[in-house]
């Protein structure tokens, strides 16, 4: 279960994965945008490639919250090998010392707004302090 969502103004995402309490904790990076073509609300996290949309913010919020919250169920229930190979692939690295903390480094707003179809290029950075 989803249990916080909030903004933060960290410097850096992070991860910490705890998989006995089976929580993930940390500060991951968003973008929230309207979408040009269907004035869809959109907040996308390129580190893990995950999105939520709806016709207003808060549905957004509500589906970018579910969409964390299957990722980290998946990733605490299942095999570590397949978490760490996520990651990975993500661009996430494993702290050598402390194994279950993962860092990233911040994606540009600027650099990803050429990507995005966002309406009058206008896309919001929203850093989140998460636990699931």
């Amino acid at each position: 279960m989803f249990h916080t969502f909030e903004p933060t103004t960290a410097a850096s995402e992070s991860l910490k994965v705890n998989r006995v309490k089976r929580l993930i904790t940390g500060v991951i990076s968003s973008f929230a945008y309207v979408d040009k073509d269907t004035r869809q609300y959109v907040i996308y996290c390129p580190s893990l490639e995950i999105s939520g949309y709806g016709e207003t913010r808060e549905q957004a919020q509500e589906m970018f919250r579910f969409s964390l919250d299957d990722l980290f169920h998946f990733w605490v229930n299942g095999s570590l090998e397949v978490m760490n190979e996520d990651l990975k692939k993500l661009g996430w690295k494993n702290d050598r010392l402390f194994r279950k903390e993962f860092s990233k480094d911040f994606v540009d707003a600027a650099c990803l707004s050429d990507h995005l179809n966002a309406e009058n290029d206008q896309v919001e950075r929203v850093n989140l302090a998460v636990a699931a």
